[in-house]
């Protein structure tokens, strides 16, 4: 892994890194699943189900179209990409580095649009990964 690189995508068994968010912006949320919720005087009756999930949001400010085709095409099948893929990022329930594989779920952007002419820049990009 580079220096300083937050995140990997596993592309045709290689390693490509992905631009390093923001400062500031690679979040991650862990979610626990749970069986049931609480009965009908408020006690909590449900369980854990399986292990926790970690989902991360990536974003930049600001990009250019080229780099945001690249990471749009890693998850379009009609580009060859595919919806499930084998990440490396850092991890803060192990404090240190992971693989896991994960889905992509939403992902956004603005184009800056010049005057009958393609976009310049791609600002406020974002790309959501799920632990699977």
């Amino acid at each position: 892994m580079s220096a300083g690189n937050y995140i990997q995508i596993k592309i045709n068994g290689e390693w490509v890194d992905l631009p390093d968010p923001d400062f500031g912006s690679g979040t991650f949320e862990i979610s626990t699943q749970v069986s049931d919720g609480r009965n009908a005087k408020g006690n909590f009756v449900g369980k854990v189900i399986g292990s926790d999930k970690i989902a991360l949001e990536l974003k930049w400010s600001v990009l250019s179209p080229s780099k945001v085709a690249t990471l749009l095409s890693y998850f379009n099948k009609n580009d060859g990409g595919h919806f499930i893929h084998s990440f490396r990022y850092y991890d803060p329930r192990e404090n240190g580095w992971a693989i896991k594989k994960m889905y992509v779920s939403n992902r956004s952007g603005t184009p800056i649009m010049v005057k009958n002419a393609s976009p310049k820049w791609i600002t406020d990009v974002s790309i959501s990964l799920v632990e699977i």
